[in-house]
């Protein structure tokens, strides 16, 4: 074979496995949705699950290219490609009905292990077994075999672009998972091609390169690093790799997490960073430099500054520039670390061991933020933290190696910043100020221009950026006196108070889940998306008036919907997230619940699964107000789900959509589930009038109603202010399709 077509052959292979790699995640994520519900915890649960096996994968290569000799090493991997064709094609194994109790993740683990465990441990084997066969050939490039890792992320970026813009539109679960088992053949294919060509070209030296004798340990930096037969790398060098790794897998799960919930509320946003973390790979490990590193150490602070600032003030508008100013910063951040990570890679013998390290530090990086740091921290600071180890860990810049050494200054004078950068916030607070152009020119204009001056010593630095972003979080919140932070799988839930409007305000994010009048004469009177003079008070004025109804509401937020309640009626709230129940109910904060005249229940978990084993008192009306967050719930717009709610509604009985929502368009969908199940339908948009402020008590927002007869509706089917919905029905979603690219707001 010449050696242009053993090149393509192993580049094609590696792309093959990084497509079906990245485009089973969010598949089998899809499989267990319906199953488990729309929690984050979910989501986190498989992520841990494919970093961890992502490492035992690295973890194998390693292994088997230290202790297996070439025939040995691929008559294992063959047998292994093999093997994992028993479990498929992609499903969830029968006979692994979903558990009852709250606490899934277990058994999520073992159904992960189970259904997808060996094809995704045996294709996450790809990157490190094949550039470790192409280095044990005599072909030229063999010295350097790190470029096929290009291949590799590019297959990645492809199957994750694929997924929602190619696969899901377009082919049902079931449809998903026989394509990935064809795709898989035709990746075994390639691997045993890819084995054969191994055995048949001449081997260098006659064998597989191998880690030479120990010696005396020594870290490689630059093309040092990379000179045949080096010393096995020292415990220092595996550490910087490890960190190097971990650093930018910590910021990119902190950048979605932050830009989905504080700045942009858009379903599918993490998609992005992600791309541009792949990207990063691509870029460093490229056979040419697109961006030379001093480069990079010279952008690196004229984009973290100008983050910095926007972090410190909270700044989410306009999101145009919010968002790119974050996204770049991510990716240049990323970029540095993944560049150093290139330019310390070792010799051939050691390229195992290198790709064992960049796992253990990815797998560390998503372990902390997913698992550790909600556990350390009550609110989320993984973000910056990992923006200020970047800082501490990028190279110093036209600095003498003798300057080089850490010393007082670089202590004492972050310290000095930040105790400025307080002290003008005071002032500035103190003197009247709204806090804003003025806050930004004297509060912050400062202490960022002295943090840019030490920008060439990193540790000074990155002291700097952290005094400056501390400073900032013990500022007052701008929404208001914060009362209350409480941190939970779901999410970061502040309670906040408005003094001067005499409001309580529930807040996830930028969501905002609920409000109430701190004056004791108005704490009854539902306010936000809620109030009695809009939709939701229409719809009970009409429909859930007088003693014996039973009323459902899915989405508990502060309760306003419960002052609604009338004395022999019972509501039935049910809440995925116990600590809004704690928020709502427990805490004190907000007396709905405590006010309301009719008897309530609080059922905690997931709605979808909650109903299902509902002991079978049927309801007058179904509220299911869980759509204006920025996790879609999916499963809860079905056609399964949606039989699901009819068999728990009365005849004659409605269910009502809360469907308000800046980023989607969500009547195209609820028009399907309408026509497709039979029923009527009615919508609202609440817009009102400029002069009706939000921040008075009110809030746009838009409902739609369903019944099986239009009479239902009784006289809110000859309101003016309800009609139907006009927009033309899009495909049905089912547990086996959905598709949230065609609801976007494209504007």
């Amino acid at each position: 074979m010449a050696p242009r077509a053993l090149t393509l052959l192993f580049t094609l292979t590696l792309f093959a496995g990084s497509v079906l790699l990245f485009l089973l995640e969010p598949l089998f994520g899809r499989l267990v949705l319906p199953l488990l519900g729309g929690a984050p915890a979910v989501w986190n649960t498989c992520l841990v699950f494919f970093q961890l096996t992502l490492l035992a994968g690295y973890l194998y290569a390693w292994a088997s290219a230290r202790w297996l000799g070439p025939r040995a090493q691929v008559t294992v991997h063959g047998a292994l490609l093999l093997v994992a064709c028993v479990v498929l094609p992609i499903r969830i194994v029968p006979g692994w009905p979903p558990p009852s109790e709250q606490n899934p993740i277990p058994w999520l683990l073992a159904v992960l292990s189970v259904s997808i465990g060996l094809p995704f441990l045996v294709v996450s084997t790809t990157a490190p077994v094949l550039q470790h066969w192409f280095a044990g050939t005599e072909h030229p490039e063999s010295r350097d075999p790190y470029f096929l890792y290009q291949a590799s992320n590019l297959g990645s970026t492809i199957g994750l672009i694929g997924y929602p813009v190619v696969v899901e539109p377009w082919l049902g679960l079931r449809d998903q998972g026989f394509a990935w088992t064809v795709g898989y053949v035709v990746f075994v294919v390639l691997s045993i091609l890819c084995a054969v060509a191994l055995l048949r070209w001449p081997l260098r030296g006659g064998a597989m390169p191998t880690p030479p004798p120990k010696a005396a340990a020594r870290g490689g930096k630059g093309s040092a690093a990379r000179t045949p037969g080096e010393a096995t790398p020292g415990w220092r060098t595996l550490g910087r790799w490890t960190l190097l790794a971990a650093v930018p897998s910590s910021l990119l799960l902190g950048v979605t997490t932050y830009l989905s919930t504080d700045v942009a509320v858009v379903p599918l946003l993490w998609v992005i960073p992600l791309l541009l973390y792949l990207l990063t790979f691509v870029l460093a490990f490229g056979r040419r430099t697109l961006v030379p590193l001093h480069v990079q150490v010279i952008l690196f602070p004229l984009f973290v500054l100008p983050l910095t600032v926007a972090l410190v003030l909270g700044a989410a508008e306009p999101a145009w520039l919010i968002v790119p100013l974050h996204l770049a910063a991510f990716t240049l951040a990323a970029l540095v670390c993944h560049t150093l990570l290139a330019t310390s890679r070792p010799d051939v013998s050691h390229l195992t061991l290198f790709y064992l390290c960049l796992s253990v530090g990815g797998a560390a990086g998503g372990l902390f933020n997913a698992l550790v740091a909600p556990q350390l921290f009550p609110v989320p600071v993984e973000y910056p933290l990992a923006l200020v180890a970047v800082c501490l860990l990028k190279p110093y810049r036209d600095t003498p190696a003798a300057r080089a050494r850490i010393n007082a200054a670089d202590l004492w004078q972050p310290v000095a910043v930040g105790l400025l950068s307080y002290a003008l916030f005071e002032v500035v607070r103190r003197g009247g100020s709204d806090l804003t152009k003025l806050e930004i020119l004297l509060s912050l204009g400062v202490p960022v221009f002295i943090c840019f001056v030490f920008s060439p010593r990193p540790v000074r630095f990155g002291l700097g950026v952290a005094a400056i972003l501390l400073a900032g979080a013990l500022r007052p919140d701008p929404f208001g006196s914060l009362v209350s932070v409480q941190r939970s799988f779901f999410g970061v839930h502040r309670v906040l108070e408005d003094k001067p409007l005499q409001l309580r305000l529930l807040l996830h994010g930028r969501t905002l889940h609920g409000v109430q009048s701190l004056d004791a004469n108005k704490a009854r009177e539902p306010l936000a998306y809620y109030t009695r003079g809009g939709p939701a008070g229409q719809l009970f004025g009409a429909l859930g008036h007088g003693p014996g109804k039973s009323i459902a509401v899915v989405g508990l937020g502060a309760g306003a919907l419960a002052s609604f309640g009338e004395l022999g009626q019972t509501w039935t709230f049910f809440e995925i997230d116990p600590m809004v129940v704690h928020l709502a109910r427990d805490a004190g904060y907000f007396s709905y619940l405590r006010d309301t005249s009719a008897a309530t229940t609080v059922v905690v978990g997931d709605a979808r699964q909650s109903l299902t084993r509902w002991p079978g008192t049927l309801f007058d009306v179904m509220v299911l107000d869980a759509f204006s967050s920025d996790a879609v719930p999916v499963h809860l717009l079905t056609r399964e789900a949606l039989q699901l709610y009819l068999s728990r509604l009365k005849p004659g009985g409605v269910l009502a959509f809360h469907a308000s929502s800046r980023f989607l368009r969500l009547r195209p969908m609820f028009a399907s589930l309408a026509a497709d199940a039979g029923l009527s339908s009615l919508r609202e948009l609440d817009m009102r009038s400029e002069r009706a402020d939000r921040w008075t008590g009110w809030t746009p927002s838009e409902w739609i109603l369903m019944a099986r007869s239009r009479n239902d509706f009784g006289p809110l089917a000859t309101d003016s202010r309800w009609g139907p919905i006009k927009d033309v029905p899009s495909r049905v979603w089912t547990d086996d399709y959905s598709n949230l690219i065609t609801l976007f707001r494209w504007r």
